[in-house]
């Protein structure tokens, strides 16, 4: 399989495989492991009912030529694998059996989303990045960082988003390590999530970083800062392409997704200013945990060089640019609202 993930695309036809059945196993086999597959015929509806219908409409869109660029093939990929995993994943196959035989469920891991804000400008921006997601079972827990926030403000803050919202006021104080684990410690999600204030998430955001800790087996996942948002020129850039799906520890700290036990094995969020996301991701590595970066669809940074704690000059993102876009481009990122 790693031979084929370095490929542009595998093309496939009803040809090259015994029945119907062996097609759509390989078919589901090379979309979950993020290989993009071009079909060459039309899937009937016998292999619509195997494969799906989310993972055969992805395979339909991309039926014909094989993606002619690193971006295109991604695309592909993550539209692929998502479906696929969506269905076939064995957390999902389990729950469809046991809907099938009537056996009681019980719903899929709580993501508690921990979002620190100092800022009240960023805050309507930061409602509305977590009520677009799609992931069904999650919490919101919002760090009100400092007495920039009005009194009235922490009661109605529930009101403005569907589900559970927790809010917690914390002294300014303190520092950005310490908000993050006050938030922490008032979550109850069995896991945790990182969202920052500024940025912008896909749909899927949350949705694709569980399935990341699924078929990583990775104790802490995240995706790189591959889209940002250049304010100071106005401009929205890529970098990166193709550095998915590794073990690396270059990933946008507003992205970080973990079980609640790998937070406790590092001892929490450290106790730090600015750097904490790093700081944690090292934390981590030194209990012996496993990182995992997936792809980068879905966040898009806001480098507008206010109140940032990552210090990189400006140069530093456009050096590393590989594809620059005039205005915020946030369908680059598959960000739309």
């Amino acid at each position: 399989m790693g031979e084929l993930r370095a490929r542009m695309a595998i093309v496939d036809h009803a040809d090259l495989h015994a029945d119907r059945a062996a097609r759509a196993a390989h078919l589901v086999t090379l979309a979950a492991a993020g290989v993009p597959v071009v079909v060459l015929d039309e899937l009937d509806a016998t292999l619509h009912e195997l494969l799906g219908e989310p993972l055969a409409t992805a395979l339909e869109a991309a039926a014909g030529e094989p993606p002619a660029d690193l971006e295109t093939r991604e695309r592909l990929s993550v539209e692929q694998r998502r479906a696929a995993l969506g269905q076939h994943s064995l957390d999902a196959r389990w729950r469809q059996v046991a809907t099938a035989v009537d056996l009681p469920l019980p719903p899929p891991p709580t993501v508690s989303v921990v979002a620190s804000t100092n800022r009240p400008d960023y805050l309507d921006n930061l409602l509305a990045q977590y009520a677009k997601q799609t992931y069904p079972t999650r919490e919101l827990v919002l760090v009100l960082h400092g007495d920039a926030f009005g009194d009235g403000l922490h009661e109605r803050i529930p009101g403005l988003v569907d589900g559970p919202v927790r809010v917690v006021r914390v002294d300014g104080a303190r520092n950005l390590g310490e908000a993050l684990n006050a938030g922490v410690a008032a979550s109850r999600g069995e896991i945790l999530s990182k969202m920052d204030d500024d940025d912008w998430y896909g749909r899927d955001h949350l949705a694709d970083l569980v399935l990341a800790l699924e078929y990583s087996g990775a104790d802490l996942v995240g995706k790189g800062a591959d889209f940002v948002w250049l304010a100071e020129l106005g401009i929205t850039i890529r970098r990166f392409t193709g550095y998915a799906e590794t073990p690396s520890r270059s990933m946008g700290g507003g992205t970080l997704t973990m079980p609640r036990r790998t937070l406790g094995r590092a001892g929490g969020w450290p106790a730090v200013p600015t750097g904490v996301d790093r700081a944690l991701i090292d934390a981590v590595l030194a209990t012996g945990g496993r990182i995992h970066r997936t792809h980068g669809y879905g966040y898009l940074l806001n480098r507008h060089g206010v109140g940032h704690t990552w210090s990189s000059a400006i140069e530093y993102f456009i050096g590393a640019s590989q594809v620059q876009r005039r205005g915020l481009d946030l369908a680059l990122a598959a960000c739309q609202p």
